[in-house]
């Protein structure tokens, strides 16, 4: 699947948001309900993004969001 409004970029270069990994949200009800997707992001990103960088200061400018 692919989305027009996501433009890729390559990584050498200054880039805003960037993507680290991707996770399968829970239960069909998911979908519909916008508080549950948030909670299964926070849940399922954070580790994800310890994996992408150990050291987390290490983004000065760094917030969490996800897609």
């Amino acid at each position: 699947m692919t989305d027009p409004s996501v433009e890729i970029v390559p990584c050498e270069g200054p880039h805003p948001p960037e993507f680290y990994g991707t996770f399968r949200l829970k239960g069909d009800h998911a979908i519909s309900d916008p508080a549950t997707i948030a909670a299964q992001a926070y849940e399922g990103c954070a580790p994800l993004l310890h994996d992408f960088t150990p050291d987390v200061t290490a983004l000065p400018a760094a917030e969490f969001g996800f897609y």
